[in-house]
């Protein structure tokens, strides 16, 4: 009995180390990059706002580039690693996943909800979270 026990706790160890989002009870981080005054990143803030009540398991980081030299160098630096020019703001990452601009809640809003969906039910990598450790 004892010998199965161990097992389990290895089992249980492994999993935890090797799948991060379960150590952190599957929490889906959202970065959201926006510039003050920007009237599509003020819509895109209000639907994440209701995005993170809808889901006990996500959680929106905010950074503000323009009046932010720190938070533009961050924004540059999660370009980079997601190999992407990035031209403006809203710019908005779950994960992998990338989305620049901000059309409406059907749209923009949908991508989005889907991009973290599919992080709670599948593989979940957070880029700018290794980016911020790393800092």
């Amino acid at each position: 009995m004892k010998i199965v026990s161990k097992i389990v706790l290895i089992v249980a160890l492994f999993l935890l180390i090797a799948y991060p989002s379960y150590a952190q009870g599957n929490q889906i981080n959202i970065y959201f990059f926006w510039g003050d005054g920007c009237p599509h990143c003020a819509e895109e803030k209000l639907f994440l706002e209701k995005l993170e009540k809808k889901y006990s398991n996500v959680k929106v980081h905010e950074f503000e580039t323009w009046g932010n030299s720190q938070n533009r160098e961050l924004l540059a630096r999660v370009g980079n690693s997601l190999q992407v020019n990035i031209q403006g703001v809203p710019f908005t990452v779950v994960g992998e996943k990338h989305f620049t601009g901000w059309l409406n809640e059907a749209t923009t809003g949908k991508d989005i909800e889907n991009a973290v969906l599919e992080s709670i039910n599948g593989s979940y990598h957070d880029v700018v979270d290794e980016i911020l450790s790393t800092q």
